[in-house]
């Protein structure tokens, strides 16, 4: 196992407190466990700070999975649902992704200089897969859902839950091979170098208090649905 600083064990376990807070809403957050970080590879990937961001952002993505699913549960059931809702969640999804999936992808090209580039097909296709997706729902919520009929509405919710599946299936995927794999075979320096391309990556993607904006996105979409129940 890696030698780390004790500094970097407190910063772990500071991090696993955070991931344990579940969202008061019940919105389908996952609550990573202690057990599994400190029983597994999973507490490598927890010492190395920039594969541990790349966990935050995966909450943080399942936090707007969960508000999606439930504002599209809701409708389906015939509640009241503020359809501003389904907008500013596929504009978050879109835009939070455009960096995470570049940050993913530079942890890939320090992984491809060690093992078979094969390893990483399939990261790479299910990228355009979720990318093809998101961009197919946004287009079709250019059309307000409140003019759609009953079988329409149910189609497109019917997809909405589809993406919220495959999102989540990938975020597994991703945390159980790619990220284990990475805190496996990178070292300390290769840590602080993708520490320092993900603060480049989110300059070029975002735009100067991008990500605050985002994630009061989130906020306002609770807000709505709290307002609702």
């Amino acid at each position: 196992m890696k030698a780390y600083s004790g500094g970097a064990l407190l910063g772990c376990v500071t991090a696993l407190r955070g991931f344990k807070k579940c969202n008061t809403l019940g919105y389908g957050v996952s609550c990573m466990s202690l057990d599994y970080f400190c029983g597994s590879s999973g507490l490598m990937v927890m010492l190395m700070r920039s594969l541990g961001s790349l966990l935050e952002e995966h909450r943080v993505m399942e936090r707007a999975l969960g508000l999606l699913e439930t504002a599209s549960l809701r409708l389906l059931r015939g509640e009241p649902v503020d359809m501003r809702v389904f907008p500013l969640l596929l504009r978050f999804l879109r835009e939070f992704d455009l960096q995470h999936v570049e940050k993913e992808e530079r942890v890939c090209s320090y992984i491809r200089q060690r093992v078979s580039p094969g390893t990483l097909e399939d990261l790479a296709s299910e990228h355009r897969l979720l990318e093809e997706s998101l961009r197919t729902l946004l287009g079709i919520l250019e059309e307000d859902l409140k003019s759609m009929d009953g079988d329409r509405v149910k189609s497109v919710i019917g997809d909405i839950l589809g993406y919220v599946r495959l999102r989540r299936a990938h975020i597994s995927r991703v945390e159980s091979n790619i990220l284990n794999l990475a805190a496996s075979i990178l070292n300390e320096n290769d840590d602080r170098r993708l520490l320092e391309e993900f603060k480049e990556v989110e300059a070029t993607t975002l735009k100067p208090g991008g990500r605050e904006e985002l994630l009061n996105i989130l906020e306002e979409v609770e807000l709505l649905l709290r307002s609702r129940r």
